[in-house]
Order: structure tokens, then C-alpha cells, then sequence
């Protein structure tokens, strides 16, 4: 059950997540011969050689080219998340990996570096005829759009160790390096928000009870005739706000919602532009008063969380909330304004 809430919710931020995936995170301006050039070993040690593609350096053991190390840039799609999230979405990445690939006779190690600069490794271990034949991987979180991709490959047998040794330690000296080259991106704050059912009660439930008994209270707005024109108009335009307000926090808002925080936030958020639209659309008073209400009571509960550090994104959330607000007030307000313009001249 909490798996099909997730992605029901996630299907709603279908086209902000599609729009912001579409902005593909650049590399451009970054030398990849800046960040390896701490590396001594390398330069002392091995030698230079032709890499595959043009973008990557490549380096081999002389007296061995069985112990080898490439380097290259990666632009991913940039993400605005916090660095705990960053942290848990990459565990849960690794852990599909390493399980996708295991075999018998293979052992695969992770690791996770959650400081800056903020690295990862995948590595295996397989015995073969010369030895123990190791193959890794580290990336380098360098920005929000560009990652440094570092591949080693090596065998491990006595004779050998002092120059894996050496390996490991370029590796490190290249990653180390990353922060004096480049400026790394900043993660949006950690935020402890509630989840799961308490925050379905605060969140969800609580706007969602306040908006019903308003309506049961307001309930002689229904004998106010049909609501106006610009009464419609100003809840599809709330409606129209929510729904990129969603578009712009689906980065922030996807990844959470597989712990299933945030989702009291979108859920209430696609309940108040369904119920904008439904009123602005049907036009008649219980639709209007519905759309109204809830838009004003999901504003508020919005306002609080971003007042209490919950919401997903805090420069977002203060401007969703007046949307909704807005939207509400100005239901009630123009429900009886009938013309717009000039009073007509007094017969003489």
C-alpha cells in the first residue's frame, strides 16, 4: 500500500520531473587534467596512454599494464535535494546495483563518502588465473550537473602491492583535490519533516477536516445566488499557480517521496487545484464554496509548514501559500460582482 501511494503521488509530478530532468547538468568550464594533476603516482609512476573517448585521460603501470586508471566527466541532470536525500537515494542505487549484479565467485564492496567533496565507490573482486583481479569505480559529486568518474582496474598478488598501494593513494589526492578546483554546488538544508501517518494527520487530514466544517458553516453562501465570473477566473488562476509550484519542486519532491515525506504537501496540493478546477469549471455555489474553502485552508496549512521548516522548497512555499489564499479570498470576494466597468450616467 505505501508503495502504490508513492507512486500515485509521483504520477502527478510526471511533468515537472520530465521538465527538469530535461535540463541536463553541464561540465563545460571544468579541466579534468586540473583534478588529476595532483596525483604524483600518476605522473611519476605510470605512463599516458590513449583513452577511447577524447574526453578521458588514461593512465597504465609501465612494467605492468594490467594495473590501469582512467578519469573523465560525467554531466548529470541537476538535482536540488539535500544532502541527507542525496545520501539515502544513492545508498538505495547502490544496493540495486550490487544486487543486480551479483554472482557466485564475485564479491562487490560499496562505499559512500557523505562529506565533501561527496564520493561513492563500487568495486569487485573476482579470483583468475594472475590473481585477484579488482575492478572499481568512484564518482565525485563536483557540482550539482557534473560528477568526475575514476575507474581502476588491478591485480592484487604480493609483488604487486606497493604499486595498488600507490593507486589508491592518486585516487584519493584526485578526489581531495575536487574542492580546489571546483566550487561544489550547495545541498539544500537537511529537514527532519514528519512522515507516514503523522504527517497524513497534520498535513492532510487536519486542512482537509478544517475546509468541510468551514463549508458546513458557510453554508448560507449557497443562497447567494451563482458565484460571478471573476470568482471562477481567480480560482483557475490559484489552480494554475499550485500546479507549477508542483512543477518546480518535483526535483525535491520526487526522491522524498519514496520515504513517503512530503506526500502530506502533494497530496493536499492536488486536492486544492482539483477542487480550484472543479469550481471554476462548474461555476455553481457548493463547487465554488468547496474550491474556496479548501484553497484557503490548504494555503494556510502551507504557510505553517514553511514557517516550521517543512516545506520542500522555503522560497516556493511562502508564494504557493498566497496563491491559495488569494485564490480563496478572491472566490468569496467577487461571488456577487455581476459588471466591470463604469457606472452608467443617471438619467436626467
Amino acid at each position: 500500500m505505501k508503495n502504490v501511494i508513492a507512486a500515485l503521488a509521483a504520477m502527478v509530478l510526471g511533468l515537472g520531473s520530465m521538465a527538469a530532468e530535461a535540463a541536463q547538468g553541464s561540465c563545460s568550464g571544468i579541466q579534468l587534467q586540473k583534478l588529476v594533476a595532483n596525483a604524483s603516482f600518476l605522473s611519476d609512476k605510470m605512463v599516458r596512454v590513449a583513452s577511447p573517448s577524447p574526453d578521458a585521460i588514461a593512465f597504465v603501470h609501465p612494467d605492468d599494464s594490467r594495473l590501469s586508471v582512467a578519469f573523465a566527466l560525467q554531466s548529470v541532470p541537476s538535482e536540488a535535494i539535500s544532502r541527507a536525500d542525496f545520501v539515502k537515494d544513492l545508498e538505495r542505487r547502490l544496493d540495486r546495483e550490487v544486487t543486480a549484479r551479483t554472482k557466485p565467485g564475485l564479491e562487490l564492496q560499496k562505499g559512500i563518502f557523505p562529506y565533501d567533496p561527496v564520493s561513492w565507490t563500487l568495486s569487485s573482486r573476482q579470483q583468475s588465473n594472475d590473481g585477484v583481479r579488482v575492478q572499481g569505480n568512484m564518482t565525485v559529486r563536483l557540482t550539482a550537473g557534473c560528477h568526475l568518474l575514476a575507474s581502476w582496474e588491478v591485480i592484487e598478488i604480493p609483488v604487486l602491492m606497493s604499486r595498488i598501494a600507490g593507486i589508491t593513494s592518486a585516487l584519493d589526492a584526485v578526489r581531495l583535490r575536487a574542492p580546489t578546483v571546483v566550487a561544489a554546488s550547495e545541498f539544500l538544508p537537511d529537514r527532519r519533516v514528519p512522515q507516514g501517518v503523522q504527517a497524513l494527520v497534520y498535513g492532510l487530514l487536519g486542512p482537509t477536516a478544517a475546509a468541510f466544517a468551514l463549508v458546513f458553516g458557510l453554508s448560507g453562501w449557497l443562497n447567494r445566488g451563482r458565484p460571478s465570473v471573476i470568482s471562477r477566473v481567480s480560482l483557475a488562476a490559484g489552480a494554475l499557480v499550485g500546479l507549477y509550484g508542483l512543477m518546480v519542486e518535483a526535483p525535491v519532491l520526487k526522491p522524498a517521496l519514496q520515504d513517503l515525506r512530503y506526500l502530506d504537501h502533494v497530496l493536499l496540493a492536488v486536492a486544492a487545484i482539483l477542487a480550484m478546477v472543479v469550481g471554476a469549471l462548474l461555476g455553481s455555489q457548493r463547487s465554488v464554496l468547496i474550491a474556496s474553502t479548501f484553497a484557503i485552508c490548504a494555503g494556510l496549512s502551507i504557510a505553517v509548514s514553511a514557517a516550521l521548516g517543512w516545506a520542500p522548497i522555503d522560497t516556493v512555499a511562502p508564494t504557493l501559500a498566497l496563491a491559495y489564499i488569494g485564490a480563496g479570498v478572491a472566490g468569496f470576494g467577487t461571488w456577487s460582482i455581476r459588471h466591470i466597468g463604469m457606472p452608467k450616467p443617471r438619467a436626467r
